[in-house]
């Protein structure tokens, strides 16, 4: 049978990351089980500047493009751009993208056909990063150019989320070890990824045991301006190197020592200087401008001291972004037991200085257990390769990032609502197969190709099999694609669900997850809520609807007079099966199966 291939690939501000594992039947091929295959550039490094040089008709890519070129011109954090409120920036950041897409498709492709990445037969899967509070509109097209780049079956998965596939998977043990993780006992950790372009922020509850569990609580920022990226430290940076230079010469100075100039100061020698306290006293590529330009400069003297006087407004920005996602998730700061750093930008001595309590000036204390036990802070050994890692663990990872409803049951009833049930490892391998059928697949067809247990392990109450029919196939990708909601509350005003009741499993079909339109499987029957207004039926009536396959266009399904709507061309395919499922078994029951009533009661 042939092997299930992963592709995860980073798509960063400043550099790309491209990771590959290979399964087989859901586990890891040849048994390594964290071990991953790396996509290697020019420069045999495993990973790549996103970085692009024109020179008339000819563009240099990655490495090729860090050599300067006379009359050339360098293109660079162009990611950035991707959601700017500039049209003309939007659309040539996106030209870009592509471009850069291409050429990590290509190198991929010539590595994979020499057999450095797996067999021939291999079935590939490709899952693309993007930074969680980008838009639809812009995660679509993430998708979408990586799919015209010539990369495989292409998904998304926001960078927070891959991060913390990557870092649970790899310090389970230890962290176990340590006392900070028990089997069975829920442990929130907020999870910092700090990139050149963006500071992501996801806070989860995770539970450790044979099966893992691990609930998203709430990711941050949602929007707006509050970046608190490398790129913004770089023009910290260069705003100190100003300050040092006779204000007559400032500009003609600085216009040319170039960005990835600061980048690599910052990078090699300033970060690293002030980490173990020291002072950094020269600047070798401005140096060497001033002397030839014969401008005198003064003593960089740059210590910790002086850099967070330069970068005070800016230093501001991370305890705003971490109190803004403790805020967003309704947990109390004092909740959060663990930290987990990655990203490059995560290596400065003030992100482990801050989260400790130990820059008064800056703010006060975040996190009271972090200040109590700094080694509560954790940082990913390879920070800049742990998105990708995570991409290609995503089959690993065998619990999805749910939403929890904080809505109004009360007692031991919160922890199960609108809980998706984990898919089971065993089916990710079978994805890329059923994902090839064609979207107006017959109820009829649906109904040979699934069977649900109906002789003795047959579930006792309609709660009981949409549960384990959900965790049992395949179809369902919790976490990805539209089975997800970012606000159970809202979608439940927005469908009209009473308060207490309960949902099994719920979807939100808005582009941009504002939970306007969906629909919910829920305790005494299916909501909708489409352009036409809130639908409703009872499981009795959906036991005896027929189905109007696709009735709007290739997004829609009619169950009677209920229609679901859907924004991906491979949803409607997959609730149909389910949908179609539920309604047979529900027949066989002589649709007398009601929520939390035992079968034949």
């Amino acid at each position: 049978m042939a092997a299930e291939r992963v592709i995860g690939v980073d798509f960063g501000t400043s550099t790309s990351v491209i990771r590959v594992k290979r399964y087989c039947d859901g586990i890891p091929a040849g048994g390594e089980w964290l071990g991953t295959e790396a996509v290697v550039f020019n420069n045999g490094a495993p990973m790549v500047p996103t970085l692009i040089q024109r020179l008339g008709d000819n563009a240099y890519f990655g490495c090729d493009a860090q050599t300067a070129k006379k009359g050339a011109v360098l293109y660079h954090s162009f990611k950035v751009d991707l959601e700017s409120p500039d049209p003309e920036k939007r659309q040539r950041a996106r030209e870009l993208t592509q471009e850069f897409l291409n050429y990590l498709a290509g190198v991929y492709k010539s590595q994979s056909e020499n057999g450095h990445l797996g067999e021939m037969d291999d079935r590939e899967r490709t899952i693309i990063s993007y930074p969680v509070k980008w838009g639809g509109g812009t995660k679509n097209f993430m998708k979408e150019a990586a799919g015209r780049a010539g990369f495989p079956h292409v998904e998304g998965m926001d960078e927070a989320q891959a991060a913390i596939h990557a870092v649970t998977l790899q310090n389970g043990d230890s962290l176990q070890k340590q006392g900070y993780l028990k089997e069975g006992k829920p442990c929130t950790i907020l999870m910092i990824d700090m990139g050149a372009g963006t500071t992501d922020l996801a806070l989860c509850r995770y539970t450790p045991g044979a099966i893992p569990v691990t609930e998203t609580l709430a990711t941050w920022p949602i929007g707006g301006n509050v970046l608190f990226g490398g790129r913004e430290a770089d023009e910290v940076l260069r705003a100190y190197a100003r300050t040092k230079l006779p204000p007559d010469m400032a500009e003609t100075v600085l216009s040319k020592c170039s960005p990835d100039k600061f980048k690599a100061w910052k990078e090699h020698t300033v970060s690293p200087a002030l980490l173990k306290g020291d002072t950094v006293e020269s600047f070798a590529d401005l140096d060497m401008i001033t002397e030839l330009l014969n401008v005198e400069v003064e003593p960089w003297n740059l210590t910790r001291q002086s850099f967070e006087e330069a970068a005070g407004e800016y230093l501001k920005k991370f305890p705003a972004l971490i109190r803004g996602c403790i805020a967003a998730s309704g947990v109390n700061a004092a909740a959060v037991e663990l930290v987990v750093l990655t990203g490059g930008h995560s290596q400065w001595y003030f992100v482990k200085e801050l989260l400790a309590g130990k820059m008064p000036a800056v703010c006060g204390e975040l996190l009271p257990q972090i200040t109590a036990d700094p080694k509560r802070v954790l940082s990913a050994a390879r920070p800049q390769e742990t998105v990708a890692l995570g991409l290609a663990y995503a089959p690993l990872a065998s619990v999805p990032f749910t939403g929890t409803d904080t809505g109004a049951d009360d007692g031991a009833d919160d922890a199960a609502e609108l809980a998706i049930p984990v898919a089971v490892q065993q089916n990710h391998n079978k994805k890329e197969d059923k994902a090839a059928t064609a979207l107006t697949d017959t109820a009829a067809a649906a109904g040979e190709k699934l069977k649900f247990p109906v002789e003795e392990d047959r579930p006792s109450s309609l709660s009981e099999l949409a549960g384990e029919f959900i965790a049992g196939q395949d179809f369902v990708k919790p976490g990805l694609g539209d089975f997800t909601v970012s606000n159970p509350v809202l979608l439940r005003e927005y469908l009209g669900i009473p308060a207490g009741e309960k949902l099994y499993l719920a979807c939100d079909t808005t582009l941009l997850g504002t939970c306007r339109y969906g629909y919910a499987f829920a305790e005494s029957g299916i909501y909708s809520r489409r352009y036409g207004g809130t639908e409703y039926v009872t499981w009795e009536t959906f036991a005896q609807c027929d189905f109007q396959q696709f009735s709007i266009g290739e997004f829609g399904i009619g169950i009677g007079p209920l229609t679901i709507c859907h924004t991906k061309t491979g949803e409607p395919r997959n609730a149909l099966r389910m949908i179609e499922e539920l309604q047979r078994y529900l027949r066989e029951q002589g649709g007398g199966l009601l929520p939390g009533i035992p079968c034949g009661s």
